[in-house]
């Protein structure tokens, strides 16, 4: 991967929903249903994290389009990469987890007479977010699982 094949890949799904930036950014994986921007960018972040403390360094700042434009000028570093992911989840159109689906959540976790059936109430509640959420929520959950192991 190259940093001009990263942001071009940004450039493309930056603002669309997950769905639409599957489509514009497919990842040749039939069982994840992901854009291929997040894994590259995962697999980046992860060639390096133990010996960069990659999530604790200061971040390359990408807020505007010309930000973009003045990155393509530094190396691909697994700090950029963690810009460009963190650019690409702060500008998706809807949250990961939908609102019906954390607000059961969240009322199951502060229940103050929790029972075992919980567990199978967040699983069930887990199994309605739309599989595009679900596996990218999976994939961040295993990624960040490796960087702290």
């Amino acid at each position: 991967n190259s940093i001009l094949g990263l942001v071009e890949q940004l450039r493309r799904i930056i603002g669309l929903s997950l769905d639409e930036a599957i489509k514009h950014n497919p990842l040749q994986n039939d069982d994840l249903a992901v854009p291929r921007f997040l894994v590259d960018c995962i697999n980046i972040i992860d060639q390096a994290h133990a010996q960069d403390n990659v999530y604790r360094q200061e971040p390359v700042k990408i807020k505007q389009p010309a930000d973009l434009e003045n990155a393509l000028k530094q190396p691909l570093t697994p700090t950029f990469a963690v810009s460009l992911l963190k650019r690409f989840l702060k500008e998706l159109p809807e949250q990961l987890i939908p609102a019906e689906q954390s607000t059961g959540i969240f009322k199951i976790m502060n229940d103050p007479n929790p029972d075992l059936n919980r567990f199978v109430e967040i699983r069930n509640l887990i199994q309605k977010i739309p599989k595009p959420n679900r596996d990218t929520i999976r994939l961040l959950f295993l990624h960040l699982h490796d960087i702290i192991h």
